[in-house]
């Protein structure tokens, strides 16, 4: 595939960004949830 790098890496920055967040959102819930059970018991 030819495509311009100049057009390819903000594609790719914003896909990043959102994966991040996504990962984040992920790993701060999971924690919770962790933490939840962990005081409970």
């Amino acid at each position: 595939m030819n495509v311009p790098e100049d057009f390819f890496v903000p594609w790719y920055m914003d896909s990043w960004e959102i994966y991040c967040s996504d990962l984040r959102k992920k790993v701060i819930i999971e924690k919770d949830i962790y933490e939840y059970g962990r005081l409970r018991r």
